[in-house]
C-alpha cells in the first residue's frame, strides 16, 4: 500500500482522523491570534524574545476531541506563548511501544494564526543502530492544507502527509535526531497534529455508482468506486426486489412497474461504503426487450466453467457473452466459458447481450482439485392459459444449460419462452425438463385446454398379488394398476385405499405396496383422475399371509482369463507371472436368500472353494497347454457343474512380449437419465506386437461377455463399474469405467443396533431417499470384520455368509422420495466382545 524504505518506521497521524478507524481520547484547547508575518528561525525553537511578540489581535478558542486506539503512547503540553508572539502548544509527542522500533518522531512548536499554522517534525533514532533512511506520516485534520515543506520529501494525500528523508539527512546514528517542518492553512479551527508509530491504518473506499433506467431493465456500474489504500475492493448490488449480485456492473429486468431501492456495497475486505438510489422501472411498452440470461455451472478436478445455451432473446436478436470465470471479463459469441482452474472455487458470470440491452446472471462454482461436483438443474416455470393457447416462461429455473417443453400433443420446443396453440379442445400435460451439468430436472401440469365436451372417463383396472414372505408385522399386498385405461389417452392420477385406513395419496406411478397389521378379507379402493373425470372402483381382497417359495437351482456362470501379478522372490524382490483367473461372475440362484458354494477343478490337480461369485481363484499352471476347468455351484439342496476350456502360457513371461493396452468406450443414445442399455467398444484396444486379441467384458451386475463390440441391458438402474480384459494369448490388460445406467437415486443406507446381549444382537438396515425420484429395486451389501454372524433375517431377501446380501422383495422394492425402508436381522457375537457396526454399501447408497 506504501513504499517502505527501512524496517523502522514511524507514521505520524493527526488527532481528528476518526476516518482512519483510531481510538484515543484528547481534548486541546487552543487560542490563537492574526497570522505570523514572518517565519524565523525562532518559530521552530529558536531563542525566544519579547520584542518578537507583536501579534495580539483579538483571539478566539476553540477545542477538538478525538478518539484513537492503538499501542501508541500520547502526551500533550499546555499552550504558551512562542517568541513568534502567538499562541502555541510547547510540544506534543508520540512513540511506539514496539521493541522492534527504531526511530521516534515527536510534533514541536506547533502555531496557530487565523487560518494559519505551521509546526516543526522531530525524528530521532532512539535504536542502537544507525538508520539509513526514514518515512513518517502525519493525518490532517479536515479542511487543512500544506504549504511550504522543508526538510522533507512531503506528499499529501486526502489528509495524510507522507515525509521521508532528503538525500542528506536520511543517516541517523544512534541517538541522533533531524528536524523538518511544515506551514499550511486551516479552516478557523486548528487541530495539534499527532506523530503515530506502527502501519497506516485502513481507509474507507468511496462508492461510485451510476444507474440507467431502461423501462423495465436497469444497469448498474460501480466500476468508478475508488480505495484511496488501493485495495482491491467487491461489489455486492441488491436490486431491491429480491435478487442480488457480487459484481461491479449488471443488468437487471424488474417483472413489475414500481419505485425500487437499488443498494450498492462496496467493500475492500475490512471496510465499506454503501450507495442507494431509488428508481422507478416502468412496464413493456413496446420496442426491443432485454434478453433472458441463463446460466449453468460445471467443476470438474479443480476446473469451473459455464454454460448459458439456455439464454433466450424474444425478439430473436443475435447474442454476445461477457465471460467472467474470477479473472477478468471476455467477451465471446459462444455460450460457453472459458474455463478456470482453482481451488475452492470462484463465482461465474456471465451477462447476455443484444448490442442494446443485457442481463446478468451470476452462480458460484465450487472447486477442488482431486474431484468434480455435480449440479442438479431445477424446472421451474410459469404459465398462463387463454383458451386454446398456453403461455410458457421457465426463466425461473435455475443451474439449466437446455430447456424442453413438451406440450402434451406431441410438439415440443427448445425455447425459454414460448407459447403454444392446441387444434383440438383436450385434457394435456404439459411437461418443462431443464438440463443440467450433469443432472436434470422434470416439472409438470396437467392442462384442461379449450371446451372438452366429449371426454369420457377412465376405466380402473386393479391386480393385486399375495407377498411371497411371511413378515412378522403383517402380510404385505401389492397391487398394480397399470391395466387402467382411458379412452382419450390422458394423464393419469391414481389413490389406492387399502381398506384398513389407509390409503396410498396421490400417485402417478402404477404399482402399490401395502402391509397389513393381520391377514384377512379387505376391501381396496381405486380412484382414477384424468382432471376432468374421477372414477372410484371398490376391488374384494383377502390377504392369506405366508406363501412358501420352492427353492429353484442356482445357474452357473464362469469367467476366466490369464492374468500377470508380482510374485515375491526370497530376495525380497517380486517377478511378473502368468496366473488364470476364474470366478462365478454371472452365477444366478432365483432363491437369491440361498447361500452358495463355488467348488472349482482347475484341471491340472489342484481344487479351490468360494462362497461367492465374485471372488476370483488365481492359479498357476507349471506347464503351459490347454486345461479344463471345471466350477460346481451348490445352494445345499441343488448343483449345477460348468466347465471351461483355458489356454496357459505357463508360469514364465517371455521377455519379448509386450502386453496389450485395453481401451474401451461407451456409446449411450441419451444423456440423461442414461438409459439402460449401452453400447461397449474395444476398438482402440492396441498391441504393438500385432499380436491376435481376445476380449472379456466384466458389467459389474454379474453379467459377461466376449468380442471386441459387444451390447449390454443392465436390470436395474445404478453405477456400475465395466472391466475389459485385453489379451494376446500370453499377457493381459485391464481397464474399468464406472458409469451410470438408468436414473440413480442417491439413498442413505443405516446400519443401527436394535438389541445386544452376551453372545447376540438384533439390528436393522434403514435405507431413506434421498433423491428426486423412486428407487425401483435395491440391493446391498455388508461384511463384518470379526465373529459376528447373522443366524436369520426378515423382510428382505437375504444371502450370504459375511458377506450378506441383503434385496428388495415385491412390496417394499419401490422408496418413493423421502420414504425410509427398513429390514431386520438377528445374529450372535463372541460372547464379551461388543456387537460391530459395519459400514452399508450398494449402489443405491450414498
Amino acid at each position: 500500500m506504501y513504499a517502505m524504505r527501512t524496517p523502522s518506521l514511524v507514521r505520524l497521524f493527526f488527532s481528528s482522523c476518526v476516518f482512519l478507524g483510531l481510538s484515543l481520547s484528547m481534548t486541546q484547547t487552543f487560542a490563537f491570534s492574526s497570522a505570523c508575518s514572518s517565519l524565523s528561525s525562532a518559530c521552530w525553537g529558536g531563542p525566544s524574545s519579547a520584542s518578537n511578540s507583536s501579534r495580539s489581535s483579538s483571539s478566539s478558542s476553540f477545542s477538538n476531541t478525538s478518539n484513537y486506539s492503538t499501542s501508541t503512547s500520547y502526551t500533550s503540553a499546555s499552550a504558551s506563548t512562542s517568541a513568534c508572539g502567538i499562541y502555541s502548544t510547547s510540544s506534543s509527542s508520540s512513540s511506539s511501544n514496539s521493541s522492534a522500533a527504531s526511530v521516534q518522531c515527536a510534533i514541536a512548536n506547533a502555531n496557530a494564526w487565523n487560518t494559519g499554522y505551521d509546526f516543526a517534525v522531530n525524528v530521532t533514532n532512539t535504536g542502537t543502530e544507525a538508520v539509513s533512511a526514514w518515512e513518517v506520516y502525519i493525518a490532517l485534520g479536515e479542511g487543512h492544507t500544506i504549504g511550504n515543506t522543508w526538510g522533507a520529501d512531503v506528499s499529501l494525500d486526502g489528509q495524510i502527509i507522507t515525509a521521508e528523508n532528503l538525500q542528506w539527512n536520511g543517516t541517523l546514528q544512534p541517538g541522533q535526531s533531524t528536524t523538518f517542518g511544515i506551514n499550511g492553512t486551516h479552516p478557523g479551527a486548528f487541530v495539534q497534529p499527532q506523530c503515530i508509530s506502527g502501519s497506516l491504518p485502513n481507509r474507507a473506499p468511496s462508492a461510485g455508482v451510476e444507474v440507467d433506467v431502461y423501462g423495465p431493465t436497469v444497469f448498474v456500474d460501480a466500476r468508478t468506486s475508488t480505495d484511496p489504500d488501493d485495495n482491491p475492493l467487491t461489489y455486492d448490488i441488491d436490486f431491491g426486489d429480491g435478487e442480488a449480485i457480487r459484481y461491479s456492473n449488471a443488468w437487471h429486468t424488474y417483472r413489475a412497474a414500481g419505485d425500487y431501492t437499488v443498494t450498492v456495497t462496496v467493500s475492500d475486505g475490512e471496510l465499506t461504503d454503501i450507495h442507494t438510489d431509488v428508481i422507478t422501472v416502468t412496464e413493456y411498452t413496446g420496442g426491443n426487450r432485454a434478453p433472458i440470461a441463463m446460466l449453468a455451472i460445471g467443476s470438474d478436478r479443480g476446473r469451473i466453467y459455464g454454460r448459458a445455451n439456455a439464454a433466450f432473446d424474444e425478439d430473436g436478436d443475435a447474442l454476445t457473452y461477457i465471460w467472467d470465470v474470477g479473472t477478468g471479463p471476455t467477451t465471446s459469441t459462444s455460450p460457453s466459458s472459458p474455463g478456470r482452474y482453482v481451488n475452492g472455487g470462484a463465482y461465474v458470470t456471465v451477462t447476455v447481450s443484444d448490442g442494446e440491452l443485457a442481463d446478468t446472471k451470476q452462480m458460484f462454482a465450487p472447486a477442488n482439485c482431486t474431484y468434480w461436483y455435480d449440479f442438479r438443474a431445477s424446472a421451474n416455470f410459469e404459465y398462463h392459459l387463454d383458451n386454446m393457447t398456453v403461455y410458457v416462461d421457465a426463466r425461473d429455473s435455475e443451474a439449466a444449460y437446455n430447456i424442453n417443453w413438451t406440450f402434451g400433443d406431441g410438439t415440443t420446443s427448445n425455447d425459454l419462452v414460448t407459447s403454444h396453440t392446441y387444434a383440438e379442445p383436450g385434457i394435456y400435460r404439459l411437461t418443462l425438463s431443464a438440463s443440467g451439468i450433469p443432472f436434470s430436472d422434470t416439472e409438470a401440469v396437467t392442462l384442461i385446454v379449450g371446451d372438452v365436451q366429449d371426454n369420457e372417463p377412465p376405466i380402473p383396472a386393479l391386480v393385486c398379488e399375495e407377498s411371497t414372505m411371511d413378515y412378522i408385522d403383517g402380510p404385505v399386498t401389492t397391487c398394480d394398476v397399470s391395466g387402467t385405461l382411458d379412452p382419450d389417452g390422458d394423464y393419469l392420477t391414481y389413490i389406492v385405499d387399502w381398506g384398513d385406513g389407509s390409503s396410498s395419496g396421490v400417485a402417478s406411478y402404477t404399482r402399490f405396496a401395502h402391509q397389513y397389521e393381520e391377514a384377512g378379507d379387505y376391501v381396496i379402493t381405486l380412484t382414477v383422475s384424468d382432471t376432468l373425470n374421477t372414477v372410484t372402483e371398490q376391488f374384494n381382497w383377502t390377504s392369506s399371509g405366508q406363501i412358501d417359495e420352492p427353492n429353484e437351482p442356482p445357474v452357473a456362470a464362469i469367467a476366466c482369463t490369464e492374468v500377470e501379478r508380482a510374485v515375491e522372490q526370497p530376495d525380497g524382490s517380486s517377478v511378473e507371472q502368468y496366473f488364470t483367473a476364474c470366478s462365478g461372475v454371472g452365477t444366478v440362484d432365483p432363491n437369491e436368500d440361498d447361500d452358495l458354494v463355488f467348488s472349482w477343478e482347475m484341471g491340472d490337480g489342484a481344487t479351490y472353494e468360494t462362497t461367492r461369485s465374485i471372488d476370483t481363484v488365481f492359479h498357476q499352471y507349471q506347464v503351459a497347454g490347454s486345461y479344463t476347468v471345471t466350477m460346481t455351484v451348490s445352494d445345499g439342496e441343488f448343483t449345477d457343474t460348468i466347465t471351461r476350456e483355458v489356454a496357459s502360457s505357463g508360469i514364465e513371461i517371455p521377455d519379448n512380449n509386450t502386453p496389450p493396452t485395453a481401451c474401451f468406450r461407451i456409446i449411450q443414445n441419451a444423456i440423461y437419465p442414461p438409459p439402460l442399455n449401452a453400447t461397449f467398444d474395444a476398438n482402440c484396444s492396441s498391441d504393438v506386437d500385432g499380436d491376435t486379441l481376445t476380449y472379456q467384458w466384466e458389467f459389474g451386475d454379474g453379467s459377461t461377455a466376449t468380442g471386441v463390440i459387444t451390447s449390454h441391458q443392465f436390470a436395474n438402474p445404478g453405477r456400475y463399474e465395466t472391466r475389459l480384459t485385453v489379451s494376446d494369448g500370453r499377457a493381459s490388460h485391464s481397464t474399468t469405467h464406472t458409469g451410470i445406467y438408468g436414473a440413480v437415486g442417491t439413498a442413505q443406507c443405516e446400519y443401527v443396533l436394535t438389541s445386544e446381549w452376551s453372545t447376540g444382537f438384533t439390528g436393522a438396515v434403514r435405507i431413506t431417499n434421498e433423491g428426486v425420484a423412486p428407487l425401483n429395486g435395491w440391493r446391498v451389501e455388508w461384511q463384518y470384520a470379526g465373529g459376528d454372524r447373522i443366524s436369520g433375517a426378515w423382510n428382505t431377501q437375504f444371502s450370504g455368509n459375511n458377506p450378506y446380501t441383503a434385496a428388495s422383495l415385491g412390496w417394499n422394492a419401490v422408496i418413493q422420495p423421502g420414504q425410509t425402508v427398513e429390514f431386520g436381522f438377528q445374529g450372535t457375537k463372541p460372547e464379551g466382545i461388543a456387537a460391530e457396526v459395519p459400514t452399508v454399501m450398494g449402489a443405491i447408497c450414498e
